[in-house]
């Protein structure tokens, strides 16, 4: 049986991997007898030259996707993801908030129902899910075309030196520059400009620093101003435990532009100028931001 080829080795290809792992073929035979090498075969087609080759982000929530991540996943894995949350202690007793703010008046606008969510370290939860199917990840090799002549049980992938993977069927989950959805959808397959800027970074703060942040709510939350645009989201990264005494935060903001263009300096003056508006405690946060971020 040929593999299922799945284009890129992020969260999502290789969540896939690890449920096609667990997922026995067809087998016309009324008593089949499986063995874990009869799984669904796959093979994970990775442009980086290694797992560690860049970065992978800082932190994600899983929530809508979590339940069906628990019906995919075996036990050990859904484990392992679950002790990558950025603060273990707050997921004890976490009510679930999704908090959006107005941040003329620092009031809630809206509050998404309290539900079940995991916010993971990105980075931490890819290493989790390469566990056991690292054979079938193979690194370095960039797909540059789909081609779907390889008849009527096939397909094959084009890869960067010319060599061809023939499989069952091609699954592109390798971001928004996809190649996979470059072929599938040649008229609309290019990303959609707005008139918007944004900037992130990642700042250490105290226990005390962080107080005002936290008291929003312990993980996350974000707010626009409605007579500006500007949107703002903060997040926790790491708790002092495991980051050298220091809580490690995200701090990203966006903001509708026309034409202008702001370097380095310039954003972290927007940043001083907008935490300090919606905060009041400018220092705490941007005192931390290097220009070179």
């Amino acid at each position: 049986m040929d593999p299922i080829l799945i284009i890129g080795a992020g969260i999502v290809g290789l969540t896939l991997g690890q449920a096609l792992k667990q997922v026995p073929p067809l087998n016309p035979d009324p008593i089949p007898v499986l063995t874990e090498a009869e799984n669904i075969p796959f093979v994970i087609l990775e442009r980086d030259p290694s797992p560690n080759f860049r970065g992978q982000g800082w932190a994600i929530t899983l929530h809508w996707a979590l339940p069906y991540m628990q019906q995919l996943l075996p036990e050990t894995i859904l484990s392992a993801i679950q002790s990558t949350q950025v603060d273990p202690e707050t997921a004890l007793n976490d009510n679930g908030n999704f908090l959006f703010l107005n941040l003329a008046t620092g009031e809630p606008k809206c509050k998404i129902p309290p539900s079940l969510r995991w916010r993971v370290n990105r980075e931490k939860m890819r290493g989790v899910l390469l566990d056991g199917i690292e054979e079938s990840i193979c690194w370095g090799n960039r797909v540059v075309g789909v081609d779907a002549g390889a008849g009527e049980d096939g397909v094959s992938v084009i890869l960067h030196d010319g060599r061809q993977v023939k499989g069952k069927m091609v699954v592109g989950v390798e971001g928004s520059r996809s190649i996979v959805r470059q072929m599938l959808r040649p008229d609309a397959y290019r990303n959609t400009v707005l008139p918007v800027r944004f900037t992130g970074v990642s700042v250490e703060l105290t226990s005390e620093e962080i107080v005002p942040l936290r008291t929003m709510d312990p993980l996350l939350f974000q707010g626009c101003q409605p007579d500006t645009g500007v949107f703002f989201w903060f997040s926790v990264l790491e708790i002092p435990r495991v980051h050298g005494g220091r809580y490690r935060a995200q701090i990203c903001m966006s903001w509708l532009v026309k034409g202008l263009q702001l370097d380095m300096r310039s954003r972290r003056i927007k940043y001083e100028y907008y935490v300090g508006i919606y905060l009041s405690s400018p220092q705490s946060c941007t005192e931390h931001i290097s220009l070179a971020t």
